[in-house]
């Protein structure tokens, strides 16, 4: 109960100090809101790019399937590989195969090229998702001569057709040819890629002699591990069962297969530079602290008569020492709230300069997990940040404060000179990184 009061009356007291003092306040404000709102706004991107769950049920259990032919680590896949990983594996729940295409779709408002995919029936199940309106491909539907259908994107949806809900069994044309709308997937729906507008079946013919075509391997292929099966149990099997393929067939001669989780496949463009740049904004926050150190250090040195006066009142060093240090996290809240508002806008122009599908979401967000990560880390910083002085305080006797009105009694040129060394120590490592 004691220590709540002295609490309040710290703040109180930094309150008014603080106000006395409004262009010192404003500047140590500034600084760490750069730090901490660059640091929180790389923090999530860091977050959702490599921290989330992956936007699907059960996303550790996807990976995408390659074959590696000769020296190629990472080819397309031949449907008839794709078939026989089906019939042999155990470890795997299912398969799913993908094209990328380009179409010109009518009939819903202007025309305009949209980005597709053509997908085999077990597509949308093994990914694990339903359509927000309508059903997904069926297998009669993914057929060779097999009905023409056609999901479509929320986006598409909203924009091409208004939202109407009575869009499913209506008619689109993609290359000038009828394709009746069967679904509508959720908002935010991707896979690999964002943009994708439509999603039609790819009607392979399956029991085609694939082997024996010139142009044998064509597909992507992801798949679905079953639950409790790790990565590399399921990679062993498939490379098991590449060998065996390779020895049945002279099509399948040199190669096997590379199984990769999802989440290094969406990830793997920016991965590293996300995590450099994430190391970057660390050390400006680092510089950020140092600096309103040496400020608040500062701050404290011009104080001195007001503390031999506490002093005097019989005010102790670690009491004096704690209001620096409650100053000091006022300052950091402040901070801390306007870092959040420019974390946000940043969010707004790093999605808007970022080339298309490098960070592979289709909005970056502040959310609670984000909010929590920037009080965290203004409470750390406004913490590190009144240490120096802090200490200082504890040390000092408050009588050698009392006997001496000199702003140069509190001074302690060997910290404030330590804190300008390692200022421009991380500033150099900021600029080489």
């Amino acid at each position: 109960m004691r220590l709540a009061e002295d609490l309040i009356r710290d703040v109180r007291h930094a309150v008014r100090g603080l106000s006395r003092s409004p262009g010192f306040s404003l500047a140590v404000i500034l600084t760490l809101a750069l730090g901490i709102g660059g640091n929180t706004a790389v923090f999530s991107v860091v977050d959702q790019l490599l921290l989330r769950p992956l936007p699907y049920p059960s996303g550790d259990q996807l990976v995408m399937v390659e074959e590696s032919v000769g020296t190629s680590a990472h080819a397309d896949v031949s449907p008839a590989n794709w078939l026989d990983w089906q019939r042999a594996s155990r470890t795997f729940r299912g398969f799913a195969a993908w094209q990328s295409a380009l179409f010109t779709m009518t009939g819903a408002g202007e025309p305009r090229r949209v980005v597709a995919q053509l997908v085999s029936s077990e597509f949308f199940p093994v990914l694990g998702f339903a359509p927000f309106l309508g059903r997904s491909i069926s297998a009669d539907e993914d057929r060779p001569n097999g009905p023409r259908v056609a999901v479509i994107s929320y986006r598409a949806w909203q924009e091409q057709m208004g939202g109407d809900r009575g869009v499913i069994g209506r008619s689109i044309q993609l290359d000038d040819r009828p394709f009746e709308i069967v679904g509508v997937m959720p908002p935010g729906f991707g896979f690999v890629h964002q943009d994708i507008d439509v999603w039609t079946a790819s009607q392979l013919d399956r029991s085609r002699s694939w082997r024996e075509t010139k142009h044998g391997r064509m597909l992507h292929v992801v798949g679905r591990i079953t639950a409790g099966t790790t990565i590399g149990g399921a990679r062993s099997e498939l490379e098991s069962i590449a060998r065996g393929l390779a020895a049945r067939y002279t099509f399948n001669r040199n190669t096997s297969v590379t199984v990769t989780p999802l989440r290094d496949v969406l990830t793997g463009q920016v991965r590293s530079s996300v995590l450099v740049l994430f190391a970057g904004v660390g050390v400006l926050l680092a510089i950020a602290c140092f600096n309103v150190a040496s400020m608040l250090l500062a701050r404290s040195s011009s104080r001195q008569h007001e503390i031999a006066i506490r002093a005097s009142l019989g005010a102790g060093r670690w009491s004096i020492a704690r209001s620096v240090v409650v100053e000091s996290l006022l300052l950091a809240a402040a901070g801390g709230g306007l870092g959040l508002v420019l974390a946000r806008g940043s969010l707004d122009a790093l999605l808007a300069t970022a080339p298309a599908n490098l960070l592979g979401v289709s909005e970056l967000f502040v959310d609670r997990r984000v909010v929590i990560y920037a009080v965290g880390v203004s409470l750390a910083t406004g913490a590190i940040a009144g240490l120096a002085p802090m200490f200082l305080f504890a040390r000092r006797s408050m009588a050698v404060a009392s006997r001496t009105r000199d702003s140069r009694a509190g001074h302690s040129p060997r910290v404030r000179q330590a804190l300008v060394v390692l200022q421009v120590a991380m500033t150099i490592v900021l600029l080489c990184g």
